[in-house]
């Protein structure tokens, strides 16, 4: 974390903690500072300066956006000030004094926390965190509805292959690669908790990985994230990498289409507003023309385009949510592969195995 001010401290521990936190101040020998949300907790040395007659305060704590927002108006050129007082904290700045009520913290880290029998740990190089930040959000999808859990993220990496996958019980998005980094895991974690996690674990962070946490520790800080644990509606990892190496096998040998992006794009666009996000897409390839439509008591749309080819003899239907997340995968062009109901597109790097429906 680059520091110059306490406003970019607290902003930087804002995105990594998450809404709703409170920040807690251990004033003994080196001043320290934790965070505690529902789901992460942070921990750190304190990089600047607190006034007052430490010794004589005890270990406080207060809302991280109500310090927030006392040094608004703080800037390189003109620091803020803080000095602990019983129960108060007065935050100085150029334009304000701003006195913010604490109370007596009941527990406060001394130490950061850890992780006694972690499930895989590694430290994130330079290579392996442009990797991750360039893979993530081409792999990331979009809820099937509200109430869906989030995605998973499985991570395999032995000593020859790299497989990560974000999914869900219908959806699968994964890249397989040369494994060039020397580090081996396998992991599985919701996927918006790595992704939060990994924006924080600069190069040089160790990051462990138990059970039920994630935990981030550089030189800086220390993040730990909690994390909720497979579900047994949820394939396990394991299963969904063998799947995946069986249906990209079997259905590169199955009825094929190959279909621009602009042609996804333009039908969506058609279809925001009007077609409801659970109706099926009925995909139906007429040589030269392709037709995607939908046909539902409250929906009715209708597209053709010449822009697509293949040798795909049947007709498939797709919901309208797992299409977008198809499209959105998709680079000039996207190459799919249907059998057995079971879609498997490929873009680039990229495959994504999805269900479909039964076209009628």
């Amino acid at each position: 974390m680059k520091t110059p001010t306490i406003k970019s401290f607290l902003s930087d521990l804002s995105k990594m903690i998450g809404s709703g936190a409170i920040v807690r101040f251990a004033l003994r020998g080196k001043v320290t500072i934790s965070a505690a949300s529902p789901t992460s907790q942070f921990f750190s040395k304190f990089p600047f300066p607190i006034e007052g007659r430490l010794d004589e305060v005890e270990d406080f704590q207060l809302p991280l956006e109500a310090l927030m927002s006392a040094v608004t108006t703080e800037s390189v050129k003109q620091p803020a000030s803080l000095k602990a007082h019983d129960s108060t904290l007065v935050v100085k700045t150029s334009r304000a004094t701003m006195e913010l009520a604490t109370s007596m913290a009941p527990e406060v880290l001394t130490d950061a926390p850890s992780i006694a029998e972690p499930v895989a740990e590694f430290v994130m190089t330079d290579d392996l965190h442009l990797f991750f930040k360039e893979l993530l959000p081409v792999l990331g999808m979009e809820k099937i509805h509200d109430a869906q859990a989030d995605f998973r993220l499985y991570v395999h990496m032995d000593e020859k292959i790299v497989f990560v996958a974000v999914y869900s019980s219908q959806q699968v998005a994964y890249v397989a690669s040369e494994n060039s980094f020397g580090i081996t895991a396998d992991f599985n974690v919701p996927y918006p908790s790595f992704s939060s996690v990994h924006k924080a674990a600069i190069p040089g962070t160790h990051v462990v990985i138990g059970e039920d946490r994630i935990l981030a520790k550089n030189n800086g800080f220390t993040l730990m994230t909690l994390v909720s644990p497979l579900s047994p509606k949820e394939p396990p990892g394991k299963l969904v990498h063998a799947k995946s190496k069986e249906i990209t096998k079997s259905h590169m040998k199955a009825g094929h289409l190959s279909v621009h992006k602009l042609v996804l794009d333009e039908f969506l666009a058609s279809c925001k507003g009007v077609v409801p996000d659970d109706s099926p897409v009925v995909f139906s390839w007429q040589s030269p023309k392709l037709y995607m439509s939908v046909d539902t008591s409250t929906a009715k749309a209708k597209f053709r385009t010449t822009q697509a080819e293949g040798t795909l003899s049947e007709e498939f239907a797709l919901e309208l949510r797992l299409l977008k997340n198809v499209a959105q995968k998709a680079g000039e062009k996207l190459d799919l592969y249907y059998s057995d109901g079971v879609l498997f597109a490929v873009s680039g790097a990229v495959g994504l195995i999805t269900t479909t429906h039964v076209a009628r």
